[in-house]
């Protein structure tokens, strides 16, 4: 199962818009040449041992910011955590698709309010492609604010919004909307220089200059060489590494069924490399700068 085809690593590393870059580092009160960079976990909300990993990075590794999946399973033991641990940087991982084979998830809107977005037993689609094919945009506006709405009223004090499968990103209309949703909600999203979509964009949006997801080849070719080339090799500007880390256990091989990318030892490779010493000494040898949403969030909206 390829999640992130590698059409996706040629747009994030190549395709630049014609839009002036901003000087993130220079609006957040760093000098211009500034590496800043945020080291992200996905998924939290969707397996007690990616739950209890994030948490474990976040406090004693180089794990800075994550964010939610509010849909899925164990939703409510990550928002209990978040609730009582306010200063942690989580936002909310806006989520449309549920791409494991034994393991479902849907909407938190009443799928009869949705049924464009979820199949015959009320989940939603494995996808983007079925997702696409089936969905309308107000379904879609609907579902992503049901999932903000529902994180706020759980007492979680969101930093940002992003995008499980980079779905939001699939077209006009649906970046369209979670702009809108920043805009409305007062959140920094998750962009990137090489969203083709990317049109008009306000003077408060957070552009990040180079978004990092290791791919297939990564892990067969030696998933931490490629997180030592990305700190060695990282340039100035906003920067982001988005990870997957969970503990490579019983309940995470039962979610993946031994699927290679971003399987249970893909996510366990994630865990130990960013909380090893070796990670923090690369940070602290590239002078690189950790920031959060947190901070982004509170310097510029």
């Amino acid at each position: 199962m390829k999640l992130f085809p590698n059409i996706l690593r040629r747009s994030i590393s190549s395709i630049k818009l014609m839009i002036a870059p901003v000087n993130m580092p220079e609006r957040l009160g760093y000098p211009g040449n500034s590496k800043l960079l945020i080291i992200h976990a996905d998924d939290f909300g969707m397996s007690s041992s990616g739950n209890k990993a994030g948490i474990m990075a976040m406090g004693k590794g180089m794990i800075n910011s994550g964010s939610i999946m509010v849909p899925s399973p164990k939703f409510s033991e990550i928002s209990n955590y978040a609730r009582l641990n306010p200063e942690t940087d989580f936002g909310v991982h806006l989520t449309l698709t549920c791409e494991w084979d034994a393991y479902k998830w849907g909407p938190i809107s009443d799928p009869a309010d949705v049924p464009r977005l979820v199949d015959s037993e009320g989940h939603f689609f494995s996808n983007k492609k079925d997702l696409l094919k089936n969905c309308t945009v107000a379904e879609i506006e609907k579902e992503f604010r049901a999932q903000i709405n529902k994180a706020i009223e759980e007492g979680i004090d969101i930093t940002h919004i992003d995008t499980h499968m980079f779905t939001a990103f699939s077209n006009k209309e649906i970046i369209r909307i979670y702009l809108a949703l920043g805009k409305e909600y007062q959140l920094p999203v998750l962009l990137h220089y090489g969203i083709a979509t990317i049109k008009n964009i306000r003077d408060k949006e957070v552009i990040v200059n180079e978004l990092f997801i290791a791919q297939t080849d990564d892990y067969l070719n030696d998933l931490k060489k490629y997180y030592r080339n990305v700190l060695n090799s990282l340039k100035p500007g906003l920067n982001c590494i988005l990870i997957h880390p969970a503990y490579d256990n019983k309940e995470m091989r039962g979610i993946t069924l031994n699927i290679l990318d971003y399987g249970a030892a893909w996510r366990q490779t994630d865990f130990d490399f960013f909380t090893s010493d070796e990670c923090a000494q690369l940070i602290e040898n590239n002078d690189i700068h950790l920031i959060t949403w947190r901070e982004i969030r509170d310097h510029v909206f």
